[in-house]
């Protein structure tokens, strides 16, 4: 319960919301994370309703494997913006290329190998020059 409740006291400050305000959003009465805090567990609707409000993710099941597949989605992702900004002979601070990177990682989905993924390979190569039609 512990843990649980540090997640939701950093999604509250993420939100500048009180305890009392996330209960109020989440289930209609004040007392919610107030009683969590007294050690007392909300029933399972009740707890999924306060996640929903502090959008946090409600989960219960096996492990997910999702690892991998967000680190070679991640991968791919600074590859194609690191690809982009060398081809262009461009750099960035760390903060924009974080932004290049993350909109890079947005764009291709889940599917590191997606038309997305490709689209923007080649949309680097155009403003590069070094498309296979540029070099023709």
């Amino acid at each position: 319960m512990r843990e649980l409740l540090a997640e939701i006291e950093r999604a509250l400050r993420a939100r500048g919301w009180s305890a009392r305000q996330a209960s109020m959003e989440a289930v209609g009465t004040p007392e919610l994370i107030r009683d969590m805090r007294r050690g007392r567990v909300p029933s399972v609707e009740r707890f999924r309703d306060l996640c929903e409000a502090l959008n946090l993710e409600f989960y219960v099941g096996p492990r997910r494997r999702t690892d991998s597949v967000e680190a070679q989605r991640l991968e791919r992702a600074l590859e194609i913006a690191e690809r982009g900004l060398e081809s262009l002979g461009r750099t960035m601070n760390r903060t924009d290329k974080a932004r290049f990177v993350s909109a890079v990682y947005d764009l291709i989905g889940a599917d590191a190998e997606s038309a997305n993924a490709a689209r923007v390979l080649d949309l680097i190569d155009a403003i590069s020059g070094t498309s296979p039609e540029s070099e023709a």
